[in-house]
C-alpha cells in the first residue's frame, strides 16, 4: 500500500475487546503490550490509548509504513490506517485535509463527532469543507469511493483514508498459555496460527528423528516457527527425539503404531504442561484425514489426558488449510523435504480402537518409562521472528 505523504500517527482500533465488559482493560492493555512488542526496533515517538483506539504518534512520515507493516501480524486489531491527528478547530481540520490530499483526488467526507459538548456538528464540518470548495486543492464528491474520515473527540481531530484490516481475535496471551504439537507438514503451523487468534501464548513440542536435536534445530523447522513468531513475537520449541518411543513400541501391533504414538505425545505435552503452567494443547487434526484422527482413535489416544485439547482444524478439509497456509506464510516452508515422523506409516492401520485396550497396551509395552526418558532428553531453543536476528539454543 502506498502510504503518502503527510501523515503524523497510525491509528490503531480494535473490535471484539469491546465486548468483554469490566475484562476490558485486561485484553486493551494486553494488546498495547503486544504492539510494543512487535514494534521494536522501530522508530516512533509514543503510543497513546484513546478510549476505543490506539494512536501511535511517529517523529517522521517515513516511519509509518514500516510500522504498517509490522501491525499487519498483531492479533487483536480490527483495523489500522495512517492518520494525521491535528487540533479540533474546524479550520485545522481543513488543513490537516490538504496535507493528506492532493490535486486529482477526488474524496468524499464522513465525520463523526464523538465528542457532544463541541459548539459544531459533524454537518457543520462538512459544510465548511464545502465552503472552501475552490480553494482545497481536492474535490469534493459524494459518490466517490475513497472517503476522508475524519473522526473528533475533545481535544483533537483524526484524519485517515487508507484503512487495513487487522487479523482481528484477541490478543495473545488472554487466553493463557498452550504447547502446539508441530510436526513438520502442513497442518500444525495453521492450527498455531489459529490458537494465537483467539489469544493463545503458545510454545511448541516437536518430535525429530535425527541422533542431535541440532540437526533439528538447524532444519526448516526453525524458518518454520520463525514465520510464526511474527504473529506472536519471541517464542520457544521443545525438541524430542522419536527413537525412544520407537525402540518401546517394537514389541506393539503394527496396526496400533500411530495412536499409541498419538497418545505418546499428548501424555508428553501434559507433562510439559504440568511442569511448565502450560493451560492447553493444540494439534494440527483434521477429523477423517488420516487414519489416527478418526472419531474412536482420537478418543483412544486421549483417554485419561487431564488438559483441554483443541483442534482448530477439525472441520477443515485439506484445500481450506492448504490455502490457509499460504495466506499466513507457511505454505511454502512446509513443503520442503524433511524427515518427519508424524508422517509414519502403518500397514492396515486400526481406524477403530477400544480406549481401554490402548491403555493397556501402552503400558504393557513400557511407554510411561519411554515417556519420562524422551522428556529427560528434551533440548530447546528460543526463535524470533524472521523479522529479527538469531535464536538460543540449549539442550
Amino acid at each position: 500500500m502506498e502510504i503518502g505523504k503527510g501523515y503524523n500517527s497510525v491509528a490503531v482500533y480494535f473490535g471484539e475487546l469491546w465486548l468483554k465488559g469490566r475484562n476490558k482493560n485486561f485484553f486493551v492493555d494486553t494488546l498495547c503490550r503486544n504492539i510494543r512488542d512487535r514494534l521494536a526496533g522501530l522508530g516512533y515517538k509514543d503510543l497513546d490509548l484513546w478510549r476505543d483506539r490506539i494512536i501511535i504518534h511517529v517523529n517522521r512520515e517515513d516511519e509509518v509504513g514500516p510500522i504498517i507493516e509490522r501491525l499487519r501480524y498483531v492479533f487483536g486489531i480490527s483495523w489500522f490506517a495512517p492518520a494525521l491527528v491535528v487540533g479540533n478547530d474546524i479550520p485545522e481540520i481543513i488543513e490537516g485535509a490538504k496535507r493528506i490530499l492532493g490535486r486529482g483526488d477526488r474524496i468524499r467526507l464522513e465525520c463523526h463527532r464523538s465528542y457532544k459538548l463541541l459548539k459544531y456538528s459533524s454537518n457543520e464540518v462538512v459544510g465548511e469543507f464545502l465552503r472552501h470548495g475552490g480553494d482545497l486543492g481536492f474535490e469534493l464528491d459524494k459518490n466517490s469511493e475513497d472517503v476522508l474520515f475524519i473522526s473528533i473527540t475533545s481535544s483533537s481531530a483524526i484524519l485517515h483514508r487508507h484503512k487495513v484490516a487487522g487479523l482481528g481475535g484477541l490478543p495473545v496471551g488472554t487466553s493463557g498459555r498452550a504447547v502446539v504439537l508441530l510436526s513438520g507438514g502442513i497442518d500444525s503451523p495453521v492450527a498455531a496460527f489459529y490458537a494465537m487468534r483467539r489469544g493463545f501464548d503458545v510454545v511448541y513440542l516437536h518430535i525429530h528423528g535425527y541422533d542431535d536435536p541440532h540437526t533439528a534445530m538447524a532444519s526448516k523447522m526453525h524458518e518454520l516457527v520463525g514465520q510464526l513468531a511474527k504473529y506472536s513475537g519471541k517464542t520457544r520449541v521443545y525438541y524430542a527425539p522419536f527413537h525412544i518411543f520407537q525402540m518401546a513400541a517394537m514389541g506393539s501391533a503394527p496396526r496400533y503404531e500411530l495412536v499409541l504414538f498419538k497418545r505418546f505425545i499428548y501424555l508428553l505435552s501434559e507433562k510439559m504442561a504440568d511442569e511448565m503452567n502450560i493451560d492447553a494443547i493444540v494439534t494440527g487434526e483434521s477429523l477423517g484425514q488420516v487414519a489416527s484422527q478418526t472419531v474412536s482413535n482420537l478418543g483412544s489416544a486421549q483417554s485419561g489426558v487431564r488438559h483441554l485439547i483443541f483442534r482448530p482444524l477439525i472441520g477443515f478439509d485439506k484445500n481450506e488449510i492448504i490455502e490457509m497456509a499460504r495466506r499466513i506464510g507457511t505454505y511454502d516452508i512446509s513443503i520442503k523435504p524433511y524427515r518427519d515422523v508424524c508422517s509414519i506409516k502403518a500397514k492396515n492401520p486400526a481406524i477403530k480402537t477400544d480406549p481401554f485396550f490402548i491403555r493397556r497396551a501402552f503400558d504393557s509395552a513400557g511407554m510411561k518409562v519411554a515417556l519420562e526418558k524422551t522428556y529427560a532428553a528434551m533440548a530447546v531453543t528460543d526463535i524470533n521472528s524472521t523479522d529479527d536476528a538469531g535464536a538460543d539454543a540449549k539442550a
